[in-house]
C-alpha cells in the first residue's frame, strides 16, 4: 500500500510539472517525455494521513524532509518535532516548504500548547515558504501545520488537483551574534548584551527584526548604525528610545543604511528595529554594526524632521552642521532676524551627495528651494526675506548619504534683490 501511495504522488508531481509545458504542435513535434523519479531519498519520508490534528501530527527528524499533499483545499497536514540536545539548551533551525508550481500553500509553527509561534505565506503559487532562523528549546516539541493559503476569489472552485509539497526542517547554525525568529516586536526582541556586529535574515516581506540594545548605555549616548546591503532588498532602520522613534533611515533596493548622530537616552529601553520593507532574502544574511560615537559640538540632534522638533539656531548670523541618511531630513528654526529682513542660505558642497536646501512655512510646506548643484555640489537660497522665524530644511536626493563628514548649513545676512 505504501508503494501505491509513493506512486501517486510521483504521478500527481509529473502531472504538475506538465501542466506548465506548452502544448505539443500539430504536427508532433515537442519535448521528449522524462520521467522524475521522486521516491523518498535517505532523510525523505512521505505524508501518512491522518495527520489533520496535533494528537495525530506526524514525527519528523531535524535534518529529514517528508512529501506531503494538500489538494483537498480542507486538508491541513501537522508535522512535529523536537529538538534534541546539542550542547546547549537553545539551538535554531530553517524550515522551507517548497510546493508545486500551482499551489499556494501557508506554514504555520506552534507550540506545545497550541500558542501560535509564526506564519509565514507570502510567495504565492509555486514559491517556497521559508523559516531561515527559527529559535527553539531543546527538548521542547513544536509543530509544523500545512495548509491552502486563501484562494483569489477569481480561483475558487479551480482548485488543482495537484497540490504536493516537498517540507524540510535542518539545523541552521549561526555565526557569532544572530537574531533568531520570532523577534517581530519589543516583546520578542533580540537582547545585546553589547554593542557590535548582529546578523540575521530578511526572510519574508515584512520581515521586522526588533534588536535591544544594552542596559548599560549612559544618559547621553550617540550611535552610528550601519546596516550592509542585501540583493533584493528594500530596508529601513528605525531607533526607539523609550516611548520616542528618534531616527529612521530608508534605503533603496540593494542598498547600504548609514546612520551617524543618533542621540538616545541610554537608561531608556532601545530598540534598533530593521524591516524588510519590499523583497526577501532568505538565503543572504543582513549585517548590521552598532558602536557609541563621541558627542561632537556644533552638530545638529536627532530628531528634528520636522517643524514641530526643528533645531533652534540664534540669527542673524548662523552656522550648523550635521549628518544624512536614506530617507533623513534635518529641520532648523532660525530666530532674531530683524523682521523685513533678507537672508542667504548655503550648505557647502558633499562629495557624491545631491543636496537640497528649502524654505518652509509654519505649516511646513515648502516656500522655495535650492537643487541646481547636482552631485557633489553646494546649494544657496539668496535674499530670503524674513517674517518671523526662518525655517530651513536640508534633504538629499533618494539613497544618498552625508555619513564620512558631515554637511555644513550657514545663514548670513543677504543683500537686498534689485
Amino acid at each position: 500500500m505504501a508503494r501505491d501511495l509513493i506512486l501517486g504522488l510521483a504521478l500527481m508531481v509529473s502531472a504538475a510539472g506538465c501542466s506548465r509545458r506548452k502544448p505539443i504542435p500539430a504536427d508532433g513535434g515537442g519535448p521528449a517525455v522524462v520521467v522524475v523519479d521522486h521516491r523518498p531519498g535517505p532523510e525523505e519520508i512521505v505524508e501518512v494521513e491522518p495527520n489533520n490534528d496535533r494528537a495525530h501530527a506526524q514525527r519528523i527528524a531535524l535534518g529529514a524532509s517528508v512529501r506531503g499533499d494538500i489538494s483537498n483545499e480542507k486538508d491541513v497536514d501537522i508535522y512535529s518535532f523536537t529538538p534534541s540536545a546539542d550542547g546547549g539548551t537553545r539551538t535554531q533551525v530553517r524550515i522551507t516548504l517548497t510546493p508545486n508550481p500551482t499551489t499556494d500553500p501557508s506554514l504555520e509553527v506552534v507550540d506545545a500548547a497550541g500558542k501560535r509561534v509564526l506564519l509565514v505565506s507570502d510567495r504565492g503559487p509555486g514559491g517556497s515558504e521559508v523559516i531561515p532562523n527559527l529559535a527553539v528549546t531543546v527538548g521542547a516539541t513544536y509543530y509544523l501545520i500545512v495548509r491552502r493559503a486563501f484562494e483569489p476569489e477569481e480561483r475558487l472552485g479551480t482548485t488543482p488537483s495537484v497540490s504536493t509539497y516537498l517540507l524540510e526542517v535542518r539545523p541552521e547554525p549561526a555565526p557569532g551574534v544572530s537574531e533568531l525568529e520570532p523577534n517581530g516586536d519589543a516583546k520578542t526582541a533580540t537582547v545585546l548584551s553589547e554593542l557590535g556586529d548582529v546578523t540575521g535574515y530578511f526572510g519574508w516581506h515584512r520581515d521586522d527584526d526588533w534588536i535591544k540594545l544594552p542596559s548599560t548605555m549612559g544618559a547621553d549616548t550617540t550611535l552610528r548604525i550601519e546596516l550592509g546591503p542585501v540583493d533584493g532588498v528594500v530596508a529601513s532602520v528605525r531607533v526607539e528610545n523609550g516611548p520616542t522613534a528618534v531616527a529612521e533611515g530608508r534605503g533603496v533596493r540593494g542598498s547600504e543604511i548609514r546612520m551617524r548622530n543618533v542621540r538616545i537616552d541610554g537608561r531608556l529601553d532601545t530598540y534598533v528595529v530593521l524591516r524588510g520593507r519590499e523583497g526577501h532574502n532568505e538565503s543572504n544574511r543582513w549585517t548590521l554594526h552598532l558602536a557609541i560615537e563621541p558627542p561632537v559640538d556644533g552638530l545638529e540632534k536627532e530628531p528634528n524632521n520636522t517643524v514641530g522638533l526643528a533645531n533652534p539656531l540664534i540669527g542673524p548670523t548662523a552656522e550648523v552642521s550635521g549628518y544624512l541618511w536614506p530617507g533623513d531630513a534635518d529641520v532648523f528654526r532660525v530666530s532674531g532676524i530683524p523682521a523685513g529682513a533678507v537672508s542667504d542660505v548655503e550648505i557647502e558642497r558633499v562629495e557624491h551627495v545631491d543636496l537640497k536646501l528649502e524654505r518652509l512655512s509654519p505649516g511646513g510646506e515648502s516656500l522655495g528651494h535650492a537643487q541646481t548643484g547636482g552631485f557633489g555640489e553646494g546649494e544657496k537660497l539668496t535674499g530670503v526675506r524674513s517674517d518671523g522665524d526662518l525655517l530651513i530644511r536640508v534633504t538629499a536626493r533618494s539613497g544618498d548619504t552625508v555619513f564620512d563628514a558631515p554637511y555644513h548649513l550657514q545663514i548670513r545676512p543677504g543683500l537686498e534683490k534689485k
